[in-house]
């Protein structure tokens, strides 16, 4: 019995994405950092997390234009 491929899994995006921090601050979510590579935001994330510990942050992914 042949298996048929999954088209969904196979096909890889093609856009570009920036990785932003944001913080939480009193107004609420703002951005404080950008960066090109998950690699930079992950270790810039830990520097504001040191530095701010009483400070909530996340990463997000943000897909450029074209």
């Amino acid at each position: 019995m042949a298996t048929v491929p999954d088209r969904a899994n196979s096909q890889k995006r093609k856009g570009i994405y920036d990785w932003e921090i944001h913080g939480k601050y009193d107004g609420g979510w703002e951005r404080v950092h950008t960066d090109e590579s998950r690699t930079e935001a992950n270790a810039n994330l830990r520097k504001y997390m040191e530095n701010e510990p009483g400070t909530s942050f996340k990463l997000k992914s943000v897909r450029k234009g074209k």
